[in-house]
């Protein structure tokens, strides 16, 4: 099945421009790229895609994500190659790119038959499309992103700067979040410095490591105030490595929108 929307609706913050579900694939060059945001994976078959001076075959349940504009051409490597895919864009589509840190270009290896199950509710959407439709398939493109990003962290953690920088310095917190843990211990234990090392945590984790230092203290203090309840909430600040109660009290109020002691009284 193929949609080509010939009018969208541009002033939405994203929208569709097509469609295509399980298609016979055919030679495409395109020297000054697609206007708009491309997505497109193989359901049988093998084909090959050039981006610039980038070459990425293309086997069953493998997929691109290339950015609008980026020069392109692809064709298939075996005697039939089918495809299934979608583009789009929207006024606000370059700034949630942008805010989901989602590359220009994305070559995806994992979990490509959810997103092809994903197309196939949309296309399904846009059948049975109901007054406002593009509304809903707005928010629903949004969901394909989020999906996309969740995706290419997974396939991240198979990168060297992961196994090198974010799971070892996990590691490094979850077994010292009782003690001082700052940027200069950070540094040393890895052999990098901090700027690096915070850019690349933030990179895989979307937070800092002070930041994620935080939330696994405060995860191990909503352990204690329940199943500790003899603890005093200063006693429970010092055992997940919060030397100052008041700095935990505020810190936990902040994340949990209420305080510690609130929080064991709401779980009596």
């Amino acid at each position: 099945m193929r949609y080509l929307f010939d009018q969208p609706d541009k002033r939405l913050p994203l929208f569709v421009d097509s469609i295509g579900y399980d298609c016979e694939q055919e030679a495409v060059i395109r020297p000054n790229g697609y206007p708009y945001i491309h997505w497109i994976h193989t359901k049988s078959g093998q084909g090959k895609i050039q981006v610039a001076k980038q070459r990425f075959d293309l086997p069953e349940n493998t997929g691109l994500f290339m950015n609008q504009q980026l020069p392109h051409q692809y064709e298939r490597t075996t005697k039939e190659w089918t495809t299934t895919y979608f583009t789009f864009g929207g006024a606000l589509a370059q700034e949630i790119l942008a805010l989901l840190q989602l590359d220009a270009l994305l070559y995806v290896t994992e979990n490509v038959a959810e997103i092809d199950q994903f197309i196939l509710a949309l296309a399904e959407q846009v059948t049975h499309a109901a007054p406002g439709y593009q509304y809903d398939i707005s928010g629903t493109i949004y969901q394909f992103l989020m999906l996309l990003k969740k995706n290419s962290l997974s396939q991240t953690k198979g990168d060297y700067t992961y196994q090198s920088i974010v799971a070892p310095l996990q590691r490094y917190i979850e077994a010292n979040f009782t003690q001082p843990l700052g940027d200069h211990d950070f540094a040393q234990q890895l052999g990098f410095s901090t700027q690096y090392i915070t850019r690349i945590f933030k990179q895989a984790l979307q937070m800092t490591p002070n930041q994620y230092i935080n939330t696994y203290r405060l995860r191990q203090a909503k352990v204690l105030l329940l199943q500790e309840r003899h603890l005093s909430i200063t006693e429970v600040a010092q055992k997940v490595g919060f030397h100052n109660a008041n700095y935990f009290i505020t810190t936990f109020r902040k994340f949990e929108q209420i305080t510690p002691h609130q929080f064991r009284q709401k779980y009596q």
